[in-house]
């Protein structure tokens, strides 16, 4: 059997690591770092395979709830890769808009998608850098939303470099030399009038690594669960936080990243929540488990994300059932494969409302009935599916709940986080 959630405060200490390369002006001085994925002290470059949107959200964990802005970049803007979910809002981004500029890399595909996530992080108060910037990407329609531009100028002649730096200019943007990898490179830059410059020929990444703490996953979704009651309250969330170090020490990491112009330090778990707010306390906890699922299959998450945004998608016609605790639930029902444990495990060690315990455990009640129709369809064998739903509905709700759970583990290319 599990561990009761008030049990979970073992802490796991282990090493994190974050890559670090200066921006510079043209008189060497630094503009900004940007941060990269790194997986141990001595790697020279991003090896994460396919799991783009997990080293982005790794680094965004690593800097801001380990190592802290100040210590990583001082008083200077971090460079942030962003992938399509973050760009979109499907993952959050729960960061001080003034400190970061949020570079989408160049392997996301431009669509009205992007543009609308794109405009909203601007109006939010980002600066946003296109990263890798050519003029047959489709990219042109996002000039006038950067703040940056960034070009690689490897086997670049000089004739091209100028034309492009006086394009690209006309939009307001400061030019970013990126791979700028020998003295000639750096002499074209200058001459065809970039702005900033970034490579090894100036300065290498630097592995900078420091201990972190993780929190047990059983603190974490019990935290997660009674987020999703609209009654929490802060005195609920400050008690479930106190049961845990980890969880303790993180929320407050969290806080200090996050404010921004407050003059004292946040010593207190009640003033940490409520410097965060729930929504951002939610995101945060969200981008944690994104980060730590290293050693889960990525096929698993995704029918996990899946099921329960289904199940989130059909609730609010199915009588009794919130939308917000579907979604729950359904994540819920898979948690036994992705944590190798029993469900009576997963539910004992969570202080799940009796309704929710009843769905997983004996899929009784309203939510375990839409929980069991969605099950029934994710192996339809032609059978009728009992609800209120026909089949079309059901089969509209499962395509919508896959598009939207493929985009959030959409695999990208390797250039994305070099």
């Amino acid at each position: 059997m599990g561990r009761r959630a008030g049990d979970d405060t073992e802490v796991r200490m282990y090493e994190v690591h974050v890559g670090r390369q200066p921006i510079l002006d043209g008189a060497l001085e630094t503009h900004g770092y940007e941060l990269l994925f790194r997986q141990s002290e001595s790697a020279r470059a991003a090896d994460f395979g396919d799991a783009g949107d997990q080293a982005t959200s790794t680094v965004v964990v690593n800097t801001f709830l380990h190592f802290g802005l100040d210590q990583l970049t001082g008083d200077k803007l971090a460079f942030i890769n962003i992938t399509r979910p973050f760009a979109t809002g499907m993952l959050p981004l729960p960061l001080e808009p003034s400190s970061v500029v949020l570079e989408l890399v160049n392997s996301v595909k431009v669509d009205d998608d992007i543009e609308a996530g794109v405009q909203r992080l601007v109006d939010e108060g980002f600066r946003l850098a296109l990263d890798g910037f050519t003029w047959d990407q489709g990219r042109e329609g996002l000039l006038d939303l950067a703040s940056y531009v960034k070009i690689d100028v490897r086997d670049r002649d000089r004739t091209w470099l100028a034309e492009t730096v006086r394009r690209v200019k006309s939009h307001g943007v400061l030019l970013v030399a990126e791979r700028v990898e020998t003295l000639e490179d750096m002499d074209a830059c200058l001459a065809a009038g970039f702005d900033l410059f970034q490579g090894y020929f100036l300065l290498q990444p630097k592995v900078l690594t420091t201990k972190g703490v993780a929190p047990g996953a059983a603190g974490r979704l019990t935290l997660l669960s009674r987020l999703s009651d609209p009654d929490v309250s802060v005195k609920d969330i400050e008690s479930l936080v106190a049961a845990d170090a980890a969880l303790n020490y993180r929320l407050l990491r969290a806080a200090n990243s996050a404010a921004s112009g407050v003059t004292r330090r946040i010593d207190s778990v009640r003033t940490a929540v409520v410097m965060l707010g729930l929504e951002r306390l939610r995101s945060w906890l969200f981008l944690m488990t994104v980060a730590e699922h290293a050693d889960s299959h990525d096929a698993q998450l995704a029918a996990a994300a899946t099921r329960a945004r289904m199940c989130e998608l059909l609730a609010p016609k199915w009588p009794g059932v919130a939308p917000q605790s579907a979604f729950l639930t359904g994540l819920l029902s898979r948690l036994d494969l992705l944590l190798g444990m029993s469900m009576e495990a997963v539910v004992e060690s969570l202080p799940l409302e009796e309704s929710l315990q009843d769905a997983l455990l004996t899929r009784s009640g309203p939510m375990g009935e839409l929980l069991t129709a969605v099950e029934c369809y994710e192996r339809y064998d032609g059978r009728p599916i009992d609800g209120p739903f026909s089949l079309d509905q059901l089969a509209s709700a499962y395509l919508s709940a896959v598009s939207w759970s493929s985009v959030l583990f959409q695999p990208p290319s390797r250039s994305t986080a070099a």
